[in-house]
């Protein structure tokens, strides 16, 4: 079996969470894993403990962390944590240190070439350029929904006060906001109504 689960979900304590720190998972996958970049925050921690118990771990992220290194180091610790003996002296030796004002600073880059030929143990990188026959074309389509009288009403409510809002920019981006929440709020029913539709059929679908 399997489970997709927000980086959120895992993070918050939770039932799911619960769950998932009884059940630790044999293989883990994490989408846009850039996410847990930053060791101190609460995301990476709860990561960092499905990754140690995981047997195989995968991260995915479209998002070239190479210009610097630092960002680097919990993801490839998350797959092979073997591959440099910790954090200080892979920082030492590829994040280019610097006294700063306030301490050490590790946001440069030393050494890329080393870290590169390295990182090639556990990392696959493909360009857009490399995959982009393999994809299949994209498709737009505009669904229009149905919504109640009581919510139009609120929209067109919060669209009249951007309108009145005139120059003032201040008024107008408040005015916007609560026209955007209206909109959202009004159409929330009917895309439930139209994604459980959809998932009673055969048709497989992206959402964007």
């Amino acid at each position: 079996s399997f489970h997709v689960v927000t980086y959120g979900l895992l993070t918050r304590a939770s039932a799911v969470q619960q769950y998932f720190r009884a059940n630790p998972v044999k293989v883990l996958v994490a989408d846009e894993s850039h996410l847990i970049k930053n060791r101190s925050t609460a995301r990476t921690k709860e990561l960092e403990y499905y990754m140690r118990k995981a047997k195989r771990v995968i991260l995915l992220s479209g998002t070239p962390a190479l210009a610097r290194p630092a960002e680097l180091y919990t993801q490839i610790a998350g797959v092979d944590p073997t591959l440099f003996r910790n954090q200080t002296a892979f920082q030492n030796r590829y994040c280019d240190p610097k006294m700063g004002a306030f301490g050490m600073d590790f946001s440069g880059a030393s050494n890329l070439g080393e870290l590169h030929e390295i990182l090639r143990e556990v990392m696959v990188r493909r360009l857009k350029t490399e995959v982009l026959d393999e994809l299949p074309s994209k498709r737009r389509q505009r669904i229009t929904l149905e919504v109640n009288g009581s919510s139009l009403s609120k929209c067109r409510d919060a669209k009249m006060k951007m309108t009145d809002a005139g120059p003032n920019e201040h008024k107008r981006r408040a005015a916007m906001m609560e026209w955007y929440k209206a909109t959202a709020a009004a159409k929330a029913n009917a895309v439930q109504e139209y994604i459980a539709d959809l998932l009673t059929g055969d048709t497989k679908f992206w959402f964007l």
